[in-house]
């Protein structure tokens, strides 16, 4: 997911305020790294007015059980129960592959 912000303040409020978004994204973005068999997830690419560069964040292999995990207690908490489903089927084919 590519996202521009004017400043550091402004990511981290769109963070805090939009945890059902960004647990979508964690959730594509793993799903995503599964399919291509890659070792991390590609969360954001983030861009700062006013700088030139391009901040990526990442998910771990080692984490992603503990990030779906939380996207699902997100998901439950704000009555997404299919996304909450999609993830922990998820989650579970990302267990069978750490296995």
């Amino acid at each position: 997911m590519k996202v521009n912000f004017r400043n550091v303040d402004e990511f981290t409020n769109f963070v805090k305020d939009n945890k059902v978004d960004i647990s979508n994204a964690i959730y594509r973005s793993i799903e995503k790294a599964v399919k291509e068999n890659q070792k991390e997830a590609l969360l954001f690419e983030i861009h700062f007015m006013g700088q030139e560069f391009l901040y990526e964040i990442t998910i771990d292999q080692p984490d992603w059980i503990d990030s779906l995990n939380k996207s699902i207690e997100v998901f439950t908490n704000s009555n997404e129960s299919d996304k909450a489903i999609d993830a922990h089927e998820l989650k579970l084919l990302v267990e069978d592959l750490l296995i």
